[in-house]
């Protein structure tokens, strides 16, 4: 797993880039594409999005080239229902990238559950390059929450590239750590790769614990800053933005609130599903 970064004066200051192109994922989901580079990015870290007059938000990096990068946003609250507004030529700020990335290995399993899937879509690319061979798990709650199936499609083989969804519209009817579980039993990967709900991840990491397999998951919590200053996404004495997001099960397995809580807006602990509900709002 990558070390975290430091404090480089540099990656705390917008970089403005002019929006070129719109992909429309799916009735919520845009994917923004701009074109110049994210020096030193590596699959799993983030950006801090800044839409000026506005506000600033965490978001990931969900397409990488050399020239061009993208970032994928769901609309669901006031800043991404601004930023599903924006078009092509608009300008945004961009700094980053931060925290910790995946650690790509062959023989590795991915399990992504709803937008999950957008921190891995780099790593899959990274995989792919390496000709590492790894298999896709994709699961959500219904077809249309099945991102980049099509681009995805045509990367991997059939029997590499897994789909559920919880109401059966698309691929097998069940949860995501279903399949897991039943990939296990025919193969044992080098490590699971992880990103979605928290309660699908702890369950992730539940099922590595059982059978000795390393993972690698990648948390989500409020960030104000991006690098450490504000505190707002501490877990236990862990800061999402610095020691993570992305975090092994080593780490996983001193962190108790972990799959348990997390802190709203106004700083108060609370039960997971609070926690989800209120940034449902």
């Amino acid at each position: 797993m990558e070390k975290k970064n430091g404090f480089g004066f540099a990656r705390q200051v917008p970089v403005m880039y002019s929006i070129f192109k719109i992909n429309k994922e799916s009735p919520t989901c845009n994917t923004f594409f701009f074109k110049g580079r994210i020096r030193s990015f590596k699959p799993g870290q983030f950006i801090m999005f800044w839409i000026p007059g506005h506000d600033e938000k965490p978001f990931t990096i969900s397409y990488i080239d050399e020239e061009i990068f993208g970032i994928t946003i769901e609309k669901r609250g006031k800043f991404t229902e601004k930023a599903s507004n924006l078009k092509e030529g608009d300008v945004v700020g961009i700094r980053g990238p931060y925290g910790t990335s995946f650690t790509p290995m062959d023989n590795s399993l991915i399990v992504a559950g709803g937008l999950g899937i957008m921190p891995l879509r780099p790593l899959i690319y990274q995989l792919r390059r390496n000709n590492y061979d790894f298999t896709l798990v994709q699961g959500a709650r219904n077809e249309e929450g099945i991102l980049f199936t099509k681009e995805i499609s045509l990367l991997l083989k059939q029997e590499n590239y897994i789909i559920c969804t919880d109401d059966g519209s698309l691929g097998e009817r069940c949860f995501t750590t279903v399949l897991l579980e039943k990939c296990l039993q025919k193969r044992k990967p080098s490590i699971v790769y992880a990103v979605g709900p928290e309660v699908m991840m702890a369950k992730v990491y539940e099922i590595c614990k059982m059978n000795n397999i390393r993972c690698e998951l990648s948390l989500e919590r409020y960030m104000k800053c991006g690098f450490g200053l504000c505190g707002q996404c501490a877990c236990e004495d862990k800061l999402v933005c610095l020691d993570g997001p992305v975090f092994n099960n080593n780490s996983l397995d001193n962190m108790k609130e972990f799959g348990r809580s997390a802190y709203l807006k106004d700083g108060r602990k609370v039960p997971l599903k609070e926690y989800y509900d209120y940034r449902e709002k």
